[in-house]
């Protein structure tokens, strides 16, 4: 079973599971409680001979059960006695979150007016405040001698960084994708507060 260490056990299974057990091949989830870090997942595989099935024989599938205590047995599943359950039925995933459409302009805006008041790091969070309702980032920091440095993001790969230099100056990007993910160079107040992120990778 593919997993990622993040997410519900339920967000695991949904990776997985698929097909109509009655006619084909399929993965089916008994048991998804927890997460990652603790939690527990049973799935049904059954499995039915195409071959067998294309000459018109009703030949009984293979049914077998395997158990994941998570994090222990993550790559490999224990085989278990198929318990007498019904398949979960796994609701779809939520939609990512994304910035909201003209943020940038309006976080140009903003930064502009904060600037000509010669704000400090404090004031900038909370004149932005409003601004980033809903989204799924959002931090403010200052770098010394750089300047005072913005991210709103949707914590994935969507990041709209801004700053105002030492000197003055406003700038405002969006993040390649590439390197606005987790693992990489990130959606950071800090690197925004000295300009980083504004080109993507070489």
């Amino acid at each position: 079973m593919v997993r990622e260490k993040d997410g519900t056990a339920v967000d695991m299974v949904r990776r997985v599971v698929g097909g109509d057990p009655t006619t084909e091949t399929a993965i089916e989830a008994l048991v998804a409680d927890g997460d990652w870090y603790e939690g527990r997942i049973v799935l049904r595989i059954t499995e039915r001979d195409d071959d067998t099935s294309q000459l018109g024989v009703d030949a009984k599938p293979e049914v077998r059960c395997y158990e994941y205590i998570l994090p222990t047995s993550a790559v490999d599943g224990r085989h278990i006695e198929c318990p007498e359950l019904p398949a979960m039925t796994i609701p779809d995933a939520p939609p990512a979150p994304t910035v909201p459409a003209g943020i940038q302009d309006d976080l140009l805006i903003a930064l502009e007016r904060l600037a000509d008041a010669d704000a400090d790091e404090a004031t900038v969070r909370q004149d932005l405040a409003p601004m980033a309702a809903g989204v799924e980032v959002f931090d403010v920091a200052s770098v010394p001698g750089e300047g005072i440095g913005v991210v709103l993001g949707n914590g994935d790969d969507e990041c709209v960084s801004g700053r105002i230099t030492v000197g003055g100056t406003v700038e405002v990007w969006f993040v390649p994708p590439v390197i606005a993910q987790p693992g990489e160079l990130g959606c950071s107040a800090t690197s925004a507060a000295s300009g980083l992120g504004k080109d993507p990778p070489h």
